[in-house]
């Protein structure tokens, strides 16, 4: 029988992707006939959610620097692909990613056209997803500055229940859970990567396995030294928190750009989260299981380099912006009964 904890977070996944995820064990114990089972990717899932949005910028454009790399960039992929065509990697939320050529001016419904010539997916079955944006068929891919080698996400829209998602047990690692429903940190401050963690107390906060997935573990603060508990490990990234649903009609991309004002950054679009797992929470996903009512978030490592931080007034919170998608790494998954 699946513990109750793998139990909770199928219930939890599958509102996040709007598809039904059930456990390895029921995978393996209740499969029934005429129904496609698929193994549900949770990186692929959280790239695919990760909440991006504008940067606050004086000017709302990249400065002349980049704006310079960005036209070299277009030119060197134009100058080194046949017809200017550029590749991109589609990676769904099950199975390995494959790739297919466009035109940096097809519009979305062209490359969905693309995929299904390559995957049999019809258009109308599929949602692209790009550093926190839900691709609109009309727009171009030009226009959400996509450029070559690039990697998009595949959600392919339910269909009438004939495909299951599972999560198989080998992206857990709960020798990592840590139950901080009963946990208080009074007077104790923690430190993860020269910033501030504030630890998820109240949550029940579920491992995901990420050891040894990238080029190295310094980023966990593995192999570091750690003084004692609260103290940060040199070169390991600092603790962030993201929800992906919206806050009073906002997401947490829109709230923090409008709490940054006018504040000059030097890039126009990132991927938003919070170090605050109490702001996180007005973002939460919401789901209800056996009766009661939960929230869930995704835990991350967030690289420090070239992260904005953006200090709401009266005491709303701090958002952080990350550069891109590669810069915000799950390594955990919270769920608390609200």
């Amino acid at each position: 029988m699946a513990s109750k904890n793998a139990i909770l977070l199928a219930a939890a996944m599958t509102e996040v992707s709007n598809n039904q995820v059930i456990t390895h064990q029921d995978y393996i114990t209740r499969k029934f006939g005429n129904v496609r089972y698929q193994e549900l990717d949770t990186n692929a899932l959280h790239q695919s959610h990760l909440i991006g949005g504008p940067v606050p910028n004086n000017n709302n454009r990249v400065n002349t620097q980049q704006a310079n790399t960005v036209n070299n960039n277009n030119n060197n992929n134009n100058n080194n692909n046949n017809n200017g065509e550029i590749t991109l990697s589609i990676k769904p939320l099950s199975g390995k990613a494959f790739k297919i050529r466009v035109k940096p001016t097809d519009t979305i419904y062209q490359v969905k056209q693309k995929i299904q010539n390559e995957q049999g997916i019809l258009p109308e079955a599929q949602r692209l997803l790009f550093q926190g944006n839900q691709l609109e068929n009309g727009k171009s891919v030009t226009s959400y500055e996509i450029q070559d080698n690039t990697e998009v996400f595949l959600v392919l829209r339910q269909r009438g229940g004939e495909d299951i998602y599972f999560i198989h047990s080998d992206h857990l690692d709960p020798q990592y859970d840590c139950d901080f429903t009963n946990i208080r940190d009074v007077g104790k401050t923690f430190m993860r990567g020269a910033f501030e963690y504030k630890r998820p107390c109240g949550w029940n906060r579920l491992a995901l396995k990420v050891l040894n997935k990238y080029e190295n573990n310094i980023w966990l603060g593995v192999g570091g030294t750690r003084r004692d508990g609260t103290a940060s490990c040199q070169n390991e990234w600092p603790v962030s928190y993201h929800g992906t649903s919206r806050h009073n009609n906002n997401t947490i991309a829109d709230d923090g750009f409008n709490y940054g004002g006018n504040k000059n950054f030097n890039f126009t679009h990132g991927i938003y989260s919070t170090p605050d797992v109490n702001v996180a929470l007005k973002y939460a996903t919401r789901f209800v299981h056996e009766g009661n009512n939960y929230a869930v978030l995704f835990q991350n490592r967030v690289n420090p380099i070239n992260l904005e931080r953006i200090i709401a007034p009266n005491g709303a919170g701090e958002y952080w912006v990350s550069r891109n998608g590669g810069d915000v790494r799950s390594y955990g998954i919270c769920i608390k009964k609200v």
